[in-house]
């Protein structure tokens, strides 16, 4: 594999990292008009699966066999776990903090790509998790982003929200080593859609779930449908598959980066010093991140070239 391959890597997971950091303060906005968090998440990803189904049959790519694969059921339910718990967490904390802590899993993927994937922590990889981390403490660190008690539920959900994703990142990665990435993430998208309408379609005829949609909500969804699933998923399963899991998480935290600044514009929230520092810290977690991979291919590429 050509390095220049790894560094779009790079470029395609940092696009969907901004993309997906938007999609927190539009969820926000978006779930008032919808009666349910769980049946915003369906229609969302309904939505979504229908756009991309529709790509893959224009393509001539549709191809159902890859739904015989264990591991695309594995990642529609870890991402449809993380949607709803994200989802009903929005709804009793801010976006600011969502964002926060769902990127935690930063530390989640890396401690699962040593156990399953055999991932060396050399020093950079190290470094990289640990400016990645120092970067969301700063980031964090804002008075206005204080724990309160009647967000701790929420809080705890989009943090089980994160760990859900880390897993999705793992088995994700898993996946696209021998499945395309553009059928892979419409497989996880697809597969999430079933799994969330599975619940909604029992509790809405029964009365236990308000299938409410008000206009003023159809513009956000189709954007986070469209943006934000369709166009995301198959960006960031793109990089994943030339970048490593560990790598492509550490990358993932310019969603922090993307939500806390339209949390400054649109919620009017003060850019502190401790806001630039954190920003400064995931900055030098890509870059640290981006220079493992490109390292580790160049050795893998120039030991081809010995052998031949």
């Amino acid at each position: 594999m050509k390095s220049s391959s790894v560094m779009k890597g790079v470029l395609t997971t940092a696009v969907a990292a901004v993309l997906w950091g938007t999609s927190f303060p539009a969820t926000k906005w978006a779930l008032p008009f919808f009666g349910d968090a769980l049946f915003f998440g369906a229609v969302r990803l309904a939505f979504a699966t229908l756009l991309a189904l529709i790509l893959l049959w224009t393509l001539g790519r549709l191809n159902w066999s890859i739904y015989k694969n264990p591991l695309i059921w594995a990642l529609g339910f870890t991402n449809a776990i993380g949607i709803a718990l994200q989802n009903y967490g929005l709804e009793m904390t801010t976006a600011s903090k969502t964002v926060l802590l769902v990127d935690i899993n930063v530390v989640i993927v890396a401690i699962l790509s040593f156990w399953l994937f055999k991932e060396k922590f050399g020093v950079r990889k190290v470094g990289g998790v640990i400016a990645g981390i120092l970067g969301v403490f700063f980031l964090a660190y804002n008075s206005e982003l204080a724990l309160q008690q009647e967000q701790l539920l929420g809080d705890i959900f989009v943090f089980l929200s994160g760990c859900s994703y880390a897993l999705f990142i793992v088995i994700m990665k898993k996946v696209v080593k021998d499945s395309e990435p553009l059928e892979a993430s419409v497989a996880a998208i697809a597969t999430s859609t079933i799994f969330l309408m599975i619940p909604s379609s029992i509790m809405i005829p029964t009365g236990m779930m308000d299938a409410r949609i008000d206009i003023e909500g159809i513009l956000p969804m189709l954007y986070l449908g469209l943006v934000c699933t369709t166009v995301a998923y198959y960006l960031w399963a793109f990089g994943l598959k030339r970048l490593s899991a560990t790598a492509s998480s550490i990358i993932l935290l310019l969603e922090v980066l993307t939500g806390m600044l339209l949390s400054i514009l649109l919620l009017q929230e003060i850019m502190t010093s401790m806001t630039i520092v954190g920003a400064i810290f995931i900055i030098m977690a890509i870059v640290l991140a981006s220079e493992i991979d490109f390292k580790n291919r160049n050795a893998k590429n120039s030991k081809r070239y010995q052998k031949s």
